[in-house]
């Protein structure tokens, strides 16, 4: 009996898509960024806080937000799973930039589902130093301590 390689093959390609694409659809490797119009509707329908991510293309720091922070495993997963995350390129939008205050870049805006201001930070974070703040934001340990107390306890466990 003669073997066919090529049945191989094909069934080695077809695992392999099937498995490739079955992950893949379980967790998106990326942010899933919403514009600010659609955004702000899906915070409000989800009951999710919104993350407002102001930048410009000329941005040095914000393109490596985008390459480093945003491109991170944990950083994604808190952001899709706690967080509704816009992005605006204030080159495009500057109303919304006079609005939310933007005098630096990058400057993130966090608000609550309803768009109440919880606060901002401004610059390049990496992730491990993002992380904690998306922490303290999607979990709601805003509403309870200050971030100082925050990281303070957390280092210790409690909480």
């Amino acid at each position: 009996m003669k073997f066919n390689y090529r049945y191989l093959i094909i069934i080695f390609a077809l695992l392999f898509l099937s498995c490739e694409l079955g992950f893949a659809g379980s967790f998106p490797y990326h942010v899933v960024w919403r514009d600010y119009e659609e955004g702000v509707k899906f915070a409000r329908e989800t009951k999710k806080p919104l993350m407002i991510a102001f930048f410009s293309e000329r941005c040095r720091y914000c393109k490596l937000m985008d390459k480093v922070t945003f491109n991170d495993l944990e950083v994604a997963k808190a952001l899709n799973e706690k967080f509704v995350s816009v992005k605006v390129d204030i080159g495009q939008h500057g109303d919304l930039a006079r609005l939310y205050m933007v005098s630096a870049l990058p400057t993130i805006w966090f608000l609550t589902s309803e768009g109440e201001g919880i606060g901002r930070i401004f610059g390049y974070h990496p992730p491990r130093a993002f992380l904690p703040v998306l922490e303290y934001i999607g979990d709601g340990y805003y509403k309870k301590m200050v971030f100082e107390d925050f990281m303070r306890t957390r280092g210790k466990g409690k909480r």
